[in-house]
C-alpha cells in the first residue's frame, strides 16, 4: 500500500510540474500592458455634450392636462404604462393617434425638452397585434418613450389643435 501511494503521489507532483511548465509561455507583462491601455483609454472618454437647444416633441392629451402642462412646465409619466413620459418627434395625424391607442386626446401640445426619449418599444413590432401596415404609420411620426420613468421638466409648450 506505502508504494502505491508514493507512485500515486510522485505521479502527481509530475503531473504539477508538466501543467506549471505549460504556462511558462505566457508573457505577463503583455497582460499589464493590456490593463495600461485599458485605463489610457478609459482617461480618454469624452461624455456626450448636452444639446445647445432644447428638442422638440409633440404629446396627445386632453386640453384639461395640455393647460395643466403649460402651467406647471411639468409633464408626468402615465401611472398606467409604467411611469414614462410618451411622445412623438414628428406631430401625429388622427390615424396614428387611433392606431396608437391614443383615442382620449383632445389635442397635441408641442413642448421643447432636454430629457432623453428613445424610441417606443411597444411599437418596434414585437409586442403589437398591429399589422406591419399600421406599424408603419405609427412609426412614420417617430413615437418615442422618456428614457427614465418619472416626470420631466419641460418649457415653451404650446397647444396645437
Amino acid at each position: 500500500m506505502g508504494v502505491a501511494l508514493a507512485i500515486i503521489a510522485g505521479s502527481a507532483i509530475s503531473g504539477v510540474a508538466k501543467t506549471a511548465n505549460t504556462f511558462d509561455w505566457i508573457n505577463y507583462s503583455s497582460q499589464t500592458k493590456d490593463i495600461d491601455d485599458a485605463d489610457s483609454i478609459e482617461r480618454n472618454l469624452k461624455f456626450p455634450k448636452l444639446p445647445d437647444e432644447p428638442k422638440t416633441y409633440y404629446h396627445a392629451t386632453t386640453y384639461e392636462n395640455a393647460l395643466t402642462i403649460q402651467e406647471t412646465n411639468i409633464m408626468r409619466g402615465s401611472k398606467w404604462e409604467g411611469n414614462y413620459v410618451y411622445a412623438w418627434e414628428r406631430k401625429p395625424n388622427k390615424i396614428a393617434l387611433n392606431l396608437s391607442r391614443a383615442h382620449s386626446a383632445e389635442v397635441i401640445i408641442s413642448f421643447q425638452t432636454y430629457s432623453g426619449f428613445a424610441p417606443n418599444p411597444a411599437f418596434n413590432g414585437k409586442n403589437t397585434d398591429l399589422s406591419i401596415f399600421e406599424r408603419l404609420i405609427i412609426n412614420s411620426y417617430l413615437p418615442v418613450r422618456s428614457c427614465i420613468a418619472g416626470d420631466i421638466h419641460v418649457s415653451n409648450v404650446k397647444i396645437m389643435e
